[in-house]
């Protein structure tokens, strides 16, 4: 069928529009014919859209590798009015407490199965009480008893688990992967089937246009002949040479030839239609024009061998290729689930700095000498 021509054709070749006067007659080879059929053929444009959304949704299940950043910050300011505590003596001061929060951090999965996570925050917590109300810390605080309080604090921490048994060869996330990988696969074939069955269609359209074509100027002739042989007919029947039947007999073939041709050229009609409707998206545009092919049907002997169709076809048809491709992603649920047979046992580990000081440089300082690792 001339596919891998036709298939290279359909990616290399541009075809200029459909470029299909209204009315007239068109003369098309069958390569034209193909042409039109990979560009404007409706079955294959939907088709071609497939691979293009098997590639979507596997760059999609590639993203749960990419690292997620977060960042936040925040300020909260909380307001306690003073008041008395019964276990205590005296008054409960009054005092305002905010908290500035700044954070960052990078969590992810990798192939393996490993989760990590980087994070790092600080923080300043200041808190001013108001002690001009008792008049013993009101001398501690001069000049108006106001006591301010500064604390600083830093963290940094890597985390890390990675699985030992479930989820060690496979998870959710490599199933996907490879699940979208093999539709991918099976969409392309999908598209090379569906390709494969529309040029052998316009083929066979085509072939069966110029048996139609044909078959009306078999018919024309065979009019022609019998309305001669009719008219024949009736002079022999005027001089007597003939009986009165023999007229009546040409008349009625005469009537079933022209019968014949009809059908004929009904049958043109309708091939000249389905060879349309494979060619064409736009077929008002096409519906006053007459395809005329300029091929004829020639026999060209060729050769067989049933070994050799076997393994072509077992090696070469994208339906067992579908078919194989399903049967691996079948395989790859199996694996998956089998493995989820198994317990959790992750190995886990994680170093941290921590730091609380009086002052953000310093606080900042005791991470970068990592004075307290955890």
């Amino acid at each position: 069928m001339k596919f891998v021509s036709c298939l290279s054709l359909f990616f290399f070749v541009g075809v200029s529009g459909q470029a299909a006067e209204t009315g007239g007659v068109r003369a098309l080879s069958l390569d034209e014919c193909v042409h039109l059929a990979l560009k404007h053929n409706y079955d294959i444009q939907i088709e071609r859209l497939n691979p293009e959304i098997a590639q979507y949704n596997l760059s999609g299940a590639k993203g749960a590798y990419e690292p997620v950043f977060n960042f936040g910050a925040g300020r909260d300011v909380v307001n306690v009015p003073g008041g008395v505590d019964p276990k205590k003596t005296g008054l409960d001061a009054p005092y305002e407490l905010t908290t500035d929060s700044v954070g960052a951090g990078i969590t992810g999965v990798a192939p393996t199965g490993l989760q990590y996570g980087i994070q790092g925050n600080a923080s300043r917590l200041k808190e001013v009480t108001d002690f001009s109300a008792n008049p013993g810390f009101n001398l501690l605080f001069p000049p108006s008893g106001i006591r301010t309080t500064n604390q600083y604090t830093s963290t940094a921490a890597i985390t890390l688990q990675q699985p030992l048994l479930r989820n060690l060869w496979t998870d959710k996330y490599r199933q996907t992967i490879a699940i979208s990988r093999k539709n991918l696969k099976i969409s392309e074939m999908a598209l090379r089937w569906r390709l494969m069955n529309t040029v052998n269609a316009v083929q066979q359209a085509y072939y069966e246009l110029v048996f139609a074509r044909e078959s009306v100027k078999v018919a024309e002739q065979a009019l022609h002949l019998a309305d001669e042989l009719a008219s024949v007919t009736q002079r022999r029947v005027q001089v007597g040479s003939s009986p009165a039947l023999d007229a009546k007999q040409a008349a009625a073939q005469l009537e079933s030839v022209r019968t014949s041709l009809y059908s004929a050229q009904q049958n043109l009609a309708k091939r000249q239609n389905a060879l349309k409707n494979l060619i064409s998206d736009d077929f008002h545009s096409w519906a006053e024009t007459t395809v005329e092919p300029n091929e004829g049907l020639v026999t060209v002997p060729d050769t067989f061998s049933r070994a050799e169709s076997w393994r072509t076809a077992f090696d070469q048809r994208p339906d067992l290729a579908q078919v194989r491709l399903d049967l691996e992603k079948q395989g790859i649920i199996l694996r998956y689930r089998f493995n989820q047979l198994f317990p959790s046992l992750d190995l886990v580990g994680g170093y941290g700095l921590q730091s609380l000081e009086n002052s953000g440089e310093a606080a900042l300082a005791d991470i970068r000498d990592r004075s307290n690792p955890q």
